[in-house]
């Protein structure tokens, strides 16, 4: 059992039935059919460019405006039945119609918004942004088996309560050279389902079929991984109507590598230092939150090129000092990401 990818949807583009809207395109189109129109009745009409001329402006620009917007209407009717451009409620319906699944829901306050949630109005509460709820819901297709297959395990640690608590969560087996660590965790012995701990668990000891290693991050408003977050995991996948009999499951939280974003840009006279800053501030918050996942490496070399926002500047990376490898187990966090630019002064040599 490698560790399960689900299928990229930005790859796909655009879906294939949405045509370009271009005003310019449908009144010069709308004025051709104009001219056309009135020669039959012998009428010479020449004056299309002329935009104060009534017929111009009822038809070709007025109409255009309304054929504009309703080619626009269509296009985003055609997204929305699409898992990977569909948004709020064309996307819970996606969701409730063809996964049975619906948001996670945050319990914070309403002035608290949490990271990577958005603000539902019916339910007047914070809930899992757009991108988290489409994941989930191509590995929810995974769960309509029982948790053998991988996705499905990840699927039911990540559904969880119907609570947007645990961020990412993957699955080891004995396929993927997988070792116990001594940490928190939780199996069948610390849930009181057996008398006495297993055997072979000590670390760095293999996990070995039919053994399962769940490995669970927290999300940032949740905070760090607890015995109780560890234990309703444990239930999530261990269901009787979830785990095929034999599997032998464990729940170890995934561990944390914090680290922070120090880098200088260095720009040429003219530029405004304080846009700048603001855009590569926001790039490298973009990443940093991107790879605040389960096994994925955080590389200075691309710090470097996010706040290299265009040719002009160049980046000294000061923190991290090198690559974060966190590990197959592990996540890089970021702290504090300070950026600070510098005018570099031009000479003639």
């Amino acid at each position: 059992m490698s560790r399960f990818i689900a299928p990229d949807l930005a790859d796909l583009g655009d879906v294939p039935q949405v045509v370009e809207v271009d005003f310019e395109q449908i009144k010069s189109d709308r004025d051709a059919y104009l001219v056309a129109a009135l020669a039959r009745y012998g009428i010479d009409f020449d004056v299309t460019t002329l935009e104060t001329d009534p017929m111009v402006i009822a038809f070709s620009e007025g109409g255009g405006y309304q054929e504009m917007n309703f080619r626009q209407r269509v296009n985003e009717a055609i997204r929305g039945l699409s898992l990977a451009k569909a948004i709020g409620g064309d996307l819970d319906h996606i969701g409730a119609t063809y996964a049975g699944i619906g948001r996670l829901v945050y319990e914070n306050a309403a002035d608290d918004q949490p990271v990577n949630s958005q603000w539902d109005a019916a339910l007047g509460r914070w809930v899992e942004t757009d991108g988290t709820f489409r994941q989930r819901i191509k590995l929810a297709f995974e769960a309509f088996s029982t948790a053998g297959p991988e996705g499905a395990y990840v699927f039911h640690a990540l559904e969880l309560d119907g609570r947007r608590d645990i961020a990412d969560a993957v699955a080891y087996s004995e396929e993927d050279a997988a070792t116990y660590s001594v940490t928190l965790h939780a199996d069948a012995c610390s849930m009181g389902l057996i008398p006495a701990p297993f055997a072979a668990r000590a670390e760095g000891d293999p996990v070995l079929a039919p053994e399962v290693l769940v490995v669970v991050l927290p999300t940032l408003a949740y905070g760090p991984a607890d015995q109780s977050l560890l234990n309703r995991a444990f239930r999530a996948v261990t269901a009787e109507e979830v785990r095929p009999i034999g599997d032998n499951v464990r729940i170890e939280a995934a561990s944390v590598v914090n680290y922070d974003i120090d880098v200088t840009l260095y720009y040429a006279p003219g530029a405004d230092a304080s846009a700048m800053a603001a855009e590569a501030k926001r790039r490298l918050e973009e990443y940093a939150f991107a790879r605040r996942r389960i096994g994925l490496d955080v590389q200075r070399e691309v710090i470097g090129g996010r706040a290299a926002i265009d040719n002009r500047v160049t980046i000294e990376v000061t923190s991290p000092a090198q690559d974060i490898l966190p590990g197959p187990k592990g996540v890089g966090q970021v702290g504090t990401i300070t950026v600070t630019a510098i005018q570099k002064q031009g000479s003639w040599s």
